[in-house]
């Protein structure tokens, strides 16, 4: 689909300055249209506004551990997409939305972590020997946190090439196994559950200060921060999706009935949360009702992400602007022609 769009009028000339554009707008064409084509200029405009935000659709992006997939999908839940195979043991999936890219973890003898675009193509392994778990970004420094799960039981971070690893957090025994994490940049802080133990811990995210935010959960697997609230969601093996305050107050039980709830991700702007469970991935609002199925029939996804884009800039303010340009422009043209019309008269008389 290629569309133009007029960005602006050269008054000396009167002509528009016209950018023609597909659906991907990185893709422009500079040109210089008439200003008889200001009719043109607002419907295209307006087609093309729409264009480039229906490609921008937002995504929920997971992992399927028994398929060994990676996957996304419309917030619909159409547009369903396989988009890496053969990612056995697949588990932690984070998204890197400005750089176009998505990294996730796998556990086992083999666990890696792995980057590729959002579409699945250019596969890299950026880390190797380990079985990690949860994954999180730092894309204000390029770094890459995660937990692993097998025999170290630490946390560790890492440059997003995977180069300068460093170890933060050191496991002790079963019950100090870290899985999900997530991290409030803003506070300089990143926060891990330990499943086995109930626990929800933090600590500086250079691993310094760690804390015991709470316990008493009964196998907590992943997290995801609401910093605007101040709050943690939490999602539960054993089916429970809660949430609680970040300094450890609130805990409350917001869904049950999710038996293998693993990933969870928080959409704020539309009060929605997204969590895997056995079969499916569901949603709901930020206070557990509403409650629905976004995909049914899978086998056992675990790492969720969410792709969430901004709404475009609002096209009827838009063609305001371009309309206020336009009449300005004619205004000009008015005062020209009749200046000189004067002109013209003026030189007629004896």
């Amino acid at each position: 689909m290629r569309m133009t769009i007029m960005l602006a009028a050269i008054v000396d000339t009167g002509d528009l300055v016209a950018a023609t554009c597909s659906a991907n707008p990185a893709k422009w064409r500079i040109r210089r249209e008439p200003i008889k084509k200001i009719a043109l200029v607002l419907t295209t405009l307006g087609l093309c506004l729409a264009a480039i935000h229906h490609a921008k659709a937002s995504l929920l992006y997971w992992a399927d551990q028994n398929t060994a997939d990676i996957s996304r999908v419309n917030l619909d839940g159409g547009e369903q997409q396989v988009l890496a195979t053969g990612q056995l043991g697949a588990t932690g999936l984070a998204l890197d939305v400005a750089a176009g890219q998505m990294y996730w973890t796998r556990q086992g003898s083999g666990g890696v972590i792995q980057r590729a675009n959002l579409d699945g193509t250019g596969q890299q392994t950026l880390v190797g020997q380990v079985s990690a778990f949860g994954i999180a970004l730092d894309t204000t420094r390029d770094q890459m946190y995660w937990t692993d799960t097998g025999q170290i039981r630490d946390i560790r971070r890492a440059n997003f090439d995977g180069t300068g690893q460093q170890v933060l957090v050191i496991g002790q025994n079963i019950q100090d196994t870290p899985n999900g994490i997530a991290l409030d940049i803003t506070s300089n802080k990143m926060y891990w559950v330990n499943q086995f133990g109930g626990t929800l811990l933090s600590a500086n995210l250079d691993g310094t200060g760690q804390q015991l935010v709470f316990g008493g959960l009964t196998e907590p697997t992943n997290i995801a921060i609401d910093l605007i609230s101040g709050q943690i969601y939490i999602a539960d093996f054993q089916g429970a999706i809660e949430r609680a305050n970040l300094d450890g107050t609130g805990l409350e039980t917001l869904v049950t009935g999710q038996f293998a709830a693993e990933g969870i991700a928080l959409d704020i702007a539309d009060d929605k949360m997204y969590w895997a469970a056995q079969g499916g991935i569901r949603r709901a609002n930020l206070d557990g009702t509403g409650l629905e199925t976004v995909v049914s029939g899978l086998n056992f996804p675990i790492g969720i992400a969410l792709q969430i884009e901004v709404s475009e800039p609002s096209s009827l303010a838009l063609l305001g602007v371009g309309l206020i340009a336009i009449g300005a422009l004619c205004r000009r043209q008015r005062a020209s022609r009749l200046a000189s019309g004067i002109g013209r008269q003026a030189g007629a008389e004896p």
